[in-house]
């Protein structure tokens, strides 16, 4: 992961995903509720802060990230 972003709206949060050297680009996080959508952005903030790659990215049909869990 090389970034996160969120806005003031409660539901527009963003991840730069990597897979390996290969960036994947920008993901926005699945907007289903404020409350799961802070979950993850915290979990990805957490893991770019310490400098962590993510183990499971679990994306939508739409390429949104439903789900994610940091090493």
């Amino acid at each position: 992961m090389y970034g996160v972003y969120a806005s003031c709206d409660s539901t527009n949060a963003w991840v730069f995903l990597h897979t390996g050297a290969a960036p994947v680009g920008w993901r926005k996080i699945e907007a289903r509720s404020a409350d799961g959508c802070s979950n993850v952005l915290q979990v990805a903030a957490a893991a770019f802060v310490n400098g962590k790659d993510f183990v499971l990215c679990l994306l939508s049909e739409a390429n949104e990230i439903r789900a994610i869990s940091k090493n």
